[in-house]
């Protein structure tokens, strides 16, 4: 990157990267944290996602992304109450290179951020009564008799990088 004195205007960096992927995740294959095997429990599922960086200046850097991921399964409806949404997940970033922004700075340095978002879809969990020995298990259990889930969870990342 070219330095540029703050107060003039450097010419734009036309810029633009745009990506895609699908991934392919094999839950039909996991094995429990003991290493039992779940009999089939999980489905595969694929994992699409894009994002896109533009640079309309030399120091700086505009990202934006999205991924979707399915739930490898529908519901339990068991005992463990184990919770699983499909998710949305949508990110925004920027990087500043106050190296070539300052040049009096005397070091490089990136100055970065990004913010995500993951959209939970709501999920409603019901007890199946068929996977408890007895009835007074189903009363107990602290998910009896269902519920439902979903929401969102933001997240914020702040960094910089020195280069001296």
């Amino acid at each position: 990157c070219s330095r540029t004195p703050i107060g003039s205007t450097p010419a734009p960096v036309r810029e633009l990267e745009v990506s895609a992927d699908l991934a392919w995740e094999r839950w039909a294959d996991a094995v429990s944290p003991a290493q039992a095997d779940l009999g089939g429990r999980f489905g595969d599922v694929l994992v699409p996602s894009i994002g896109v960086r533009v640079s309309p200046r030399a120091w700086l850097e505009l990202l934006a992304g999205w991924r979707f991921v399915r739930a490898p399964f529908d519901s339990f409806g068991g005992p463990t109450n184990l919770l699983v949404n499909d998710t949305h997940h949508v990110s925004l970033g920027a990087s500043l290179d106050l190296g070539a922004l300052i040049p009096d700075l005397g070091f490089g340095a990136l100055l970065r951020g990004s913010f995500r978002l993951a959209i939970l879809d709501e999920h409603r969990e019901t007890k199946d009564w068929r996977r408890f020995e007895t009835d007074a298990q189903l009363a107990i259990n602290p998910g009896n008799p269902g519920y439902a889930f979903g929401g969102f969870v933001p997240s914020f990342q702040l960094s910089v990088e020195a280069q001296l």
